[in-house]
């Protein structure tokens, strides 16, 4: 209840009470609790000993107990040992020097725990980010759990206090590199994505399968139960019950910002609410009311947030730990915040700390760098044999993006994050020396090149002009970017040209009305554009076949991405679907005779296409598990080599250039100097 057994103006007054009056009972202070606990409270707190509990075993089996009551307290205490009221007095002498132990205790100040911080190690953890959609705390502060790569073999790890060493807890054969893990209220489970929603105990086992729908960035386990999860691409968010069952999409992200994506899902403690964790560039929060399905934004300034003790602690894009008053009723804040820790490392805006329940925070103390991290290029054989092209150079790439290899498979073309602004412009390497020269030098973003038949130019996505539209700008970094006009109003996120160079297909906001439409435009003569795929459903990754016959699309019309065919530019003639277990990121072999395409698990699969006397998809054979490459769902990041024997991938690569910093994990830091 936070109450003392007895209260009074003096010490003398309290010590009067101990010996004359009884304890009130529990319910007076909080109706809630219940009955058989109130009764074996009271019986705990009577003043015999005799009268008490002979055990601490006979006393946890009264609380547990719903038939434990007054009547069987007093029942259970012998006859000759129950006394009456008179008694008490008798004893008053005896009980005023235990009354005045008990009153000390009561009295005197709560002891407060030591503040500690220490730098800790956790394996190979420096990937940037990784605190804040990458790991958890358990609720008392007790474990640490994380997702890291050991011997080349990613895993969920978990750190228990006082064990030297972190054990692994269950594979993360997809990649997982950000599993979002999420403990359970009692602490018991954990919760994580891996191309699924999965949990697992904490002691370890086998992995559950909760919801079989691709996730991302991980859960929020809410008090109640109900697990609530970002789904695939970062577009949409997903509630299911910890037990399973059926999943339920709550939210679009095109319902709070256009073009955005959820990167981030945290509980609001004691609410049926969410913090939202939104980015376009830079991370904003949200709060998210399951009851209203209503969306409020909370701070343009934060990546992400926690509840503590009626305050709101949130990571700002600068590194500050800030605390502000928080109405946990109506999600919002008030007056002015306390900065309580400065220096926290923020990849491209987002905090990379995580806090747990009892106030326990790990985060890492160091400056702004790419969110993503830096990767290296790879070419991949069709059986998963991973070669890196070049080791010296490397970079920071968008979530958000894709790239292309040069028509001869001597450059890649690619975006490139800057550590401090978020900002992405265009480069192209030269994959045998590394070598590379940036492009584009306006607008804050620059993604999704696409090569020219005679790779001398480049077409891209940009908003140099405002509105997110498509560009061109030779391969060499020689003359000015110039905007493509389209017959189009519709923000521009993607496209490519056929290879005759005659048809340029193009792919408009997915995130806006219409959730996305492809459509084409020929290059010269008349602009009129011809649909392709225009319906409700999103409709991205557009790829013109090498023959200019037909065209490869991934659409959500049926629940869940699938690769799709269609006779071009006639798209009435047909349509077929390629993929039977999800699909994305669909590229047409240099020879058309292949689809290569990415299922539902991340495993990149080839399918063996005809043409003759129609277009039939033949054979589909899953070549390697792509999880642990870079990918975006809704564009392409891969490419095909000329051969068609390789494929040229980026990896993350563990150690780069701004990973570093010094993970600190402090305790008790709340009750100290430092409480907000």
């Amino acid at each position: 209840t936070g109450n003392p057994p007895h209260v009074g103006s003096s010490a003398q007054q309290i010590i009067m009470k101990i010996i004359a009056e009884d304890v009130k009972p529990v319910t007076e202070f909080r109706k809630s609790v219940p009955a058989n606990v109130a009764a074996a409270v009271s019986k705990a707190l009577e003043k015999l000993p005799a009268d008490r509990f002979d055990s601490a075993k006979a006393f946890a089996e009264a609380l547990t107990n719903p038939a434990f009551t007054t009547a069987s307290a007093a029942a259970a205490a012998p006859a000759a040992l129950r006394r009456s009221r008179t008694t008490v007095s008798l004893l008053a002498a005896a009980c005023l020097v235990l009354a005045a132990a008990a009153l000390w205790g009561w009295l005197r100040p709560t002891p407060t725990p030591p503040e500690t911080s220490e730098h800790i190690v956790l394996g190979t953890l420096t990937t940037p980010g990784i605190l804040a959609v990458g790991a958890a705390i358990a609720p008392d502060g007790s474990a640490i759990v994380y997702g890291d790569t050991v011997g080349g073999v990613r895993r969920l790890w978990i750190k228990e206090r006082g064990a030297v060493q972190a054990r692994p807890l269950a594979p993360l054969p997809r990649g997982g590199i950000y599993p979002g893990p999420s403990f359970s209220p009692d602490g018991q489970w954990i919760t994580y994505t891996d191309g699924r929603l999965e949990k697992v105990a904490r002691q370890g086992g086998s992995p559950v399968q909760i919801s079989d729908s691709a996730a991302a960035y991980g859960a929020a386990w809410l008090d109640d139960g109900t697990i609530v999860f970002i789904g695939s691409g970062g577009n949409s968010l997903l509630t299911v019950a910890s037990g399973g069952g059926q999943t339920r999409r709550i939210l679009k992200v095109s319902d709070v910002i256009l073009g955005a994506q959820f990167i981030k899902v945290a509980a609001v403690p004691g609410r049926a609410a969410v913090f939202l964790t939104v980015a376009q560039n830079t991370p904003k929060i949200f709060t998210l009311e399951l009851a209203t399905d209503s969306v409020h934004a909370l701070n343009t300034d934060a990546g992400v947030a926690w509840v503590m003790h009626g305050r709101l602690l949130y990571v700002t894009h600068a590194g500050q730990l800030l605390s502000v008053a928080f109405d946990a009723r109506h999600l919002t804040t008030h007056g002015t915040p306390t900065s309580i820790i400065q220096g926290i490392r923020t990849a491209q805006g987002l905090g990379d700390a995580t806090l747990g329940r009892d106030g326990t925070l790990l985060y890492f103390a160091g400056q702004a760098v790419a969110r993503e991290g830096a990767a290296g290029i790879v070419s991949v054989t069709r059986n998963g044999r991973a070669t890196p092209l070049d080791t010296a150079w490397k970079a920071a790439v968008p979530s958000n993006s894709a790239v292309a290899l040069s028509p001869d498979g001597s450059r890649l073309a690619l975006s490139v994050v800057d550590s401090v602004t978020g900002n992405s412009n265009l480069f192209v390497v030269r994959l045998a020396s590394g070598i590379a020269t940036r492009l584009t030098f306006s607008g804050t973003v620059n993604v999704r090149p696409w090569w020219s038949t005679d790779g001398s130019t480049l077409l891209y996505v940009s908003n140099a002009g405002g509105p997110y539209g498509l560009w061109t700008k030779r391969a060499d970094g020689s003359g000015q970017a110039t905007a493509v006009t389209l017959p189009d109003t519709r923000p521009v996120w993607e496209g490519v040209w056929s290879r005759d160079g005659k048809w340029l297909a193009y792919r408009t906001d997915n995130a806006s009305k219409g959730n996305g439409d492809i459509l084409a435009v020929k290059t010269s003569g008349d602009s009129t554009p011809v649909p392709l795929a225009a319906t409700n459903a999103q409709e991205v990754g557009p790829m013109i076949s090498p023959d200019g016959r037909w065209v490869a699309y991934a659409s959500d019309t049926s629940g869940q991405f699938e690769i799709y065919v269609r006779p071009f530019p006639n798209v009435s003639g047909g349509m077929w679907q390629v993929s039977t277990d999800g699909g994305s990121e669909v590229v047409w072999s240099h020879s058309g005779k292949e689809l290569f395409y990415r299922n539902a698990a991340g495993d990149l699969v080839a399918v063996a296409v005809s043409e003759t006397p129609t277009f039939t998809p033949g054979k589909h054979t899953t070549l390697f598990a792509a999880g642990q490459y870079a990918s975006d769902i809704i564009s392409h990041y891969y490419a095909v080599t000329p051969d068609d024997e390789h494929f040229i991938f980026m990896r993350p690569v563990a150690g780069a250039p701004g990973a570093g910093g010094s993970l600190v994990l402090m305790r008790n830091w709340m009750h100290g100097s430092r409480k907000p």
